[in-house]
């Protein structure tokens, strides 16, 4: 396996920025680098070009972005344009069958960070080669007295 280089350099993709907010606080959580692209429709995919993806070590999709199989036909097109990157899905609602051509998944109802971590752990390095994962402590509430 090639050496890992820390910080990865993350590309997500998806039709919602809140999406892209949260994927965002997950990847530079764990100390990477992460951009947000959103995708509206399909012709955002076949413009995408090759150039896109330099120095880009993952990416990170949903699957429906304004079109059913949008990931899929994302997934596609990097493959095409980048065969080495590795393709993560992040959905809430693909099929087994769809899951199966992305180099890992994530479950839009879990947490995103720790799934995050776990992923690029079986996709580049043995747990030690990354920071363990550090869920963040619940504060205590603070009281305050008249």
């Amino acid at each position: 396996m090639p050496e890992t280089k820390l910080p990865l350099n993350i590309l997500g993709f998806d039709d919602k920025e809140v999406v892209l907010g949260g994927l965002q606080l997950a990847a530079r959580g764990l100390g990477h680098k992460f951009i947000g692209i959103e995708i509206l429709d399909t012709d955002d995919i076949a413009a995408l070009t090759k150039e896109d993806f330099k120095g880009v070590d993952a990416v990170i999709t949903d699957m429906d972005m304004g079109d059913p199989v949008a990931g899929l036909k994302l997934m596609r097109k990097i493959r095409e344009l980048a065969p080495d990157i590795k393709i993560i899905l992040n959905s809430g609602s693909a099929t087994p069958e769809e899951e199966k051509f992305f180099d890992a998944v994530l479950n839009k109802t879990g947490s995103a960070k720790e799934q995050l971590h776990e992923a690029l752990i079986r996709l580049y390095a043995s747990p030690t080669d990354l920071p363990p994962f550090q869920p963040r402590q619940p504060q205590p509430a603070a009281h305050t007295h008249k």
